[in-house]
């Protein structure tokens, strides 16, 4: 593991991969609109919450952004962008600044694979005045959610999306994105979310995007946030990738689980449990 503060360095078969923190909250600051379940109410979630940590000695209020950094020796490849800096949100935006600490340079990354149009996702594509953060990358996005997000778009989706609109590539949602990338349908949380399964000499990686915030999502695969696009096809995106993950025992990083967000599934009947990577 690399001592820069936010990074944790991994291999991946023949891959090295970086995990970036682009900022923490916890669930005490974020909003609570923002992680408000639907179908679950606030004593349930509290219970639930300290029963996972009573368990397991986890921490159960962190909220990280977490962004992979792929060098397949062949693409130097950036998962998400984050919140991108932002003066009156300093505890966030911190991707260029530990991409500097460890040498990369954003001319270097010649791939950008946004998982879905979420602010929180692709803040950092432009540096806000239209121009692309990473010059020499192109972009890609699942064809279903570009046309969601573009249909009306919102000021995000103007400044960072279609401010760049010509460097954006749109996938299927089952795309082979460059060898040992492919995209899986991860919709639901978004229209055309896209979760990725990233493979090398035998070695597997599930990217599950937002397909769960937080560890009790996988013994309460049923619960749901009030801002799911689809709640239905939520939960079943989520059981299926969850089935995935414990199946074929692959390393497994949610975009939003405390850094390094790293860990794997495992089966528990009807739900599952999140097993974190110990450093």
């Amino acid at each position: 593991m690399t001592e820069t503060e936010g990074v944790y360095q991994f291999s991946l078969g023949a891959f090295r991969c970086t995990v970036i923190c682009d900022g923490e909250e916890t669930w005490e600051t974020v909003p609570d609109e923002w992680i408000t379940f639907a179908n679950a109410s606030h004593a349930e979630v509290t219970e639930a919450r300290r029963a996972y940590t009573e368990a397991t000695g986890d921490p159960s209020a962190e909220v990280s952004m977490n962004i992979l950094l792929i060098d397949t020796g062949r693409h130097l490849v950036l998962v998400d962008t984050g919140c991108g800096p932002h003066p009156a949100n300093p505890i966030n935006g911190k991707l260029l600044e530990r991409l500097g600490a460890i040498g990369v340079a954003t001319t270097e990354i010649d791939l950008v694979i946004n998982t879905h149009g979420h602010w929180d996702h692709v803040e950092g594509n432009t540096d806000g005045h239209g121009n692309p953060t990473f010059p020499n990358a192109r972009y890609v996005m699942s064809g279903v959610e570009w046309a969601s997000r573009t249909a009306n778009p919102t000021e995000t989706d103007k400044t960072k999306l279609l401010a760049i609109a010509g460097r954006f590539e749109q996938i299927a949602m089952d795309a082979e994105i460059v060898p040992g990338i492919r995209a899986i349908p991860a919709s639901g949380h978004s229209s055309g979310q896209i979760a990725l399964l990233i493979e090398s000499d035998g070695a597997g990686l599930l990217h599950a995007a937002d397909t769960f915030h937080h560890p009790i999502e996988l013994i309460h695969p049923e619960w749901y946030f009030a801002f799911e696009s689809d709640p239905e096809a939520t939960v079943r995106t989520r059981r299926q990738l969850c089935a995935l993950a414990a199946h074929e025992h692959l390393l497994v990083l949610p975009y939003h689980l405390p850094f390094p967000g790293l860990g794997h599934i495992a089966a528990r009947g009807d739900h599952w449990i999140w097993q974190r990577l110990r450093q």
